[in-house]
């Protein structure tokens, strides 16, 4: 059989999103091929770009497509979800993320490497331990060298704040 024609137009009244087939019979079994016409998944996602540099602690947002697309991101840890467009990676470690696309009756795979960047500044200290136990007369001398910008200092034990001397 040979058709010549306009098909979604003629057969299927201009509707692009018909699944179609046929069957045919070999030696009494049945062998069923189904194609699909439909929008390319390439106008409906959005390419991920390779890598994504980012400091420990920092949140990459990654935007795999539109709505509409099934899908399905991995690994899951370190990402705010795994079946959305759109995602915030916060990994602990350079990962490579794959996302999965489905739509309709085409599926893509795309991956992404959010990578962790060192930081760029160096401490270097040293300490004179207290003389004698329950004394303040301990130092601690830190050196923050390198990188750019200003910086911030804070201490985490904030039960012994109160018995730090400050120089500048």
């Amino acid at each position: 059989m040979t058709y010549t024609g306009d098909i979604i137009n003629d057969v299927f009244e201009g509707d692009p999103m018909v699944n179609w087939g046929f069957t045919g019979t070999t030696s009494g079994d049945i062998n069923l091929q189904t194609f699909c016409v439909g929008t390319p998944i390439d106008s409906v996602v959005n390419l991920l770009p390779s890598m994504v540099s980012i400091c420990k602690g920092d949140t990459a947002d990654l935007d795999a497509g539109d709505a509409g697309v099934n899908y399905l991101w991995s690994p899951g840890l370190g990402l705010s979800a795994t079946n959305t467009a759109q995602v915030q990676a916060f990994p602990s470690d350079t990962t490579v993320y794959t996302v999965r696309r489905t739509y309709q009756c085409d599926t893509i795979t795309d991956s992404v490497k959010v990578q962790i960047v060192p930081p760029n500044f160096n401490i270097t200290g040293s300490i004179i331990n207290a003389q004698c136990k329950d004394d303040c007369d301990g130092e601690i001398d830190l050196t923050v060298s390198g990188g750019t910008g200003t910086y911030a200092y804070s201490w985490d034990n904030a039960a012994i704040y109160s018995r730090f001397k400050w120089s500048v």
